[in-house]
């Protein structure tokens, strides 16, 4: 499971879809992605268990709930449409093509999925499917075939089909850095004509008389859908992207390709009232987010409550290991009952009295004032412990590439803020005992 649950490996041969038969929409396209990204882990889960793969044969599923889930949000009828998509996803016919291939060099004509239905198993609505046999091969052959990692959840932000079909290109191209440049990426350059038909879904037509494919000029499209594209990219995602036309002189444009920019993101800073949960669930495999999410509408108390019931669960060597910790978790706060903490008041004369070590509370005292100092610290200061931490976590394979990106832009993963900390503090070299023992002449 990746660290971000929404994130779909897609072979880098299926970002491109030229439609053929059927109009895809934006949501329909959006619910390809999540139906191979359930695809590629209930194909891993086969793998682990028997050590082989799955044919075009095979019939996948998955809750409705669960392709849903990285789709858009604020909308209450997905469910009820997710039977409208997946037929329109049968229907379709598409030609598939890498978005680096020269022009006119297919990999594909064929039907998106060739079978799909809808279920009700126990009440739940669960959809059924078959991927086509070239899809089948992608996703179990990544050597073969490269992917490219799309993130869903920034996908979902996105309200155009042009916008999805350019942040998908553009995100295979988010490491192609300029030589000498400063963190611009440019994507490959191709025909305008090539990408009219990658980033709209509108069939062209075909002239009867000559065979020639009549698409819309690029000018128009343009105009119409991709500056529009740019800018809700620009707004909404992870990347900022522009347009870079090569014009022949005194003609129109012969290329057209992006250049792509990653967003830095926000410094922000975990509270250190939640940072105990957001532990615990992290060792358990649930994200960071998740636990945020959840504090954001329900007292910390709930919090740990629904953490208790999910690490007794996860704990049960007699059950099955938990395959969606992020999934079942947020089921438990689902069904949580509000709790309310009742303090039992205790009169002065009754409580009973506590012998406190001074040494430990030195410590406890310590702990506190130099966590505060680090974190008041100048952002470069805090980012060069951040680097150092980095280096050690990664020398103890205990690094991984969501959080060593994740630190790149300042955002601090809970067990990397640890390590910080830890060794701000030790090169302050705090005397606790000394300080806590020492008694006066």
């Amino acid at each position: 499971m990746e660290e971000n649950e929404l994130i779909l490996k897609k072979p880098n041969v299926a970002l491109v879809m030229v439609p053929k038969v059927g109009r895809l929409t934006v949501m329909e396209r959006k619910v390809l992605n999540s139906v191979l990204m359930s695809s590629i882990g209930q194909l891993q889960l086969h793998k682990e268990a028997t050590g082989q793969t799955l044919d075009g044969n095979h019939m996948y599923a998955a809750p409705a709930d669960e392709l849903l889930e990285s789709l858009e949000v604020g909308k209450s009828n997905l469910k009820s449409l997710l039977k409208k998509y997946m037929l329109s996803l049968r229907r379709a016919e598409v030609e598939w093509e890498a978005p680096d291939a020269k022009s006119g060099v297919i990999w594909a004509n064929t039907s998106v999925l060739p079978r799909a239905e809808m279920e009700l198993r126990a009440g739940r609505l669960w959809a059924r499917w078959k991927l086509s046999d070239e899809l089948c091969e992608a996703i179990a052959n990544t050597k073969e075939f490269p992917f490219t990692r799309l993130d869903l959840a920034q996908i979902a932000k996105l309200s155009a089909y042009t916008s999805v079909a350019l942040y998908e290109i553009c995100a295979r191209y988010r490491n192609n850095f300029l030589k000498g440049g400063d963190g611009i990426c440019l994507t490959s350059a191709s025909e305008p004509e090539w990408w009219v038909d990658a980033l709209t879904n509108v069939i062209p037509k075909v002239d009867k008389a000559t065979g020639v494919v009549q698409r819309r000029e690029w000018r128009k499209v343009k105009s119409e859908v991709v500056l529009k594209a740019i800018k809700e990219i620009n707004e909404k995602t992870d990347l900022d992207i522009d347009l870079v036309e090569k014009r022949i002189p005194g003609r129109a444009v012969a290329h057209v390709q992006f250049s792509v920019r990653q967003k830095r993101g926000t410094s922000r800073e975990v509270q250190s009232g939640h940072f105990e949960l957001i532990k615990k669930g992290l060792r358990m495999g649930i994200a960071q987010a998740k636990i945020e999410t959840a504090l954001l509408s329900n007292s910390a108390d709930e919090v740990a409550f629904s953490l208790a019931k999910f690490e007794g669960r996860f704990n049960n060597k007699a059950l099955p290991a938990i395959e969606k910790p992020n999934t079942y978790f947020a089921s438990i706060m689902k069904n949580i009952e509000p709790i309310d903490v009742v303090v039992d008041k205790v009169t002065p004369a009754a409580q009973p009295k506590v012998q406190v070590d001074p040494v430990q509370a030195q410590l406890a005292a310590n702990r506190t004032a130099i966590r505060d100092e680090f974190m008041a610290l100048p952002g470069p200061i805090k980012a060069q412990f951040a680097q150092k931490v980095l280096a050690a976590l990664k020398a103890r394979s205990m690094a991984t590439p969501r959080m060593i990106a994740n630190a790149n832009n300042g955002v601090w993963a809970p067990l990397l803020l640890a390590e910080m900390i830890n060794t701000f503090t030790k090169e302050k070299d705090f005397s606790v005992v000394d300080t806590a023992t020492e008694q006066p002449e």
